[in-house]
């Protein structure tokens, strides 16, 4: 029996998984951005899943064509880069 002093949780629904929808967007290049897929049915969870897992071989495969490129640093900024004691994005402390 629930207890007013202590924390608890009294199940009174149940969930099932019914469908899912998701949209690939690739800020870089418009042309790789694909059309939102939705679904509906049996097993969403798996097919949201696979469906994950091919949309990561697709953006590795779009990545590894289109934007696999070195970084180019000026001696300036790379010697900034090897110095730097925090970051510039959230300011913490870098440990070398």
């Amino acid at each position: 029996m629930p207890s007013d002093d202590k924390s608890y949780t009294e199940a009174y629904q149940r969930h099932t998984d019914c469908g899912y929808g998701y949209k690939v967007v690739c800020c870089c290049d418009e042309k790789y951005t694909k059309k939102e897929q939705i679904y509906r049915g049996e097993n969403a969870v798996y097919q949201f899943m696979e469906s994950m897992l091919n949309e990561v071989k697709y953006c590795r495969k779009v990545m590894k064509k289109r934007f696999n490129k070195p970084l180019r640093m000026t001696e300036k900024d790379e010697e900034a880069f090897k110095k730097a004691e925090e970051c510039h994005i959230c300011e913490k402390k870098i440990y070398k």
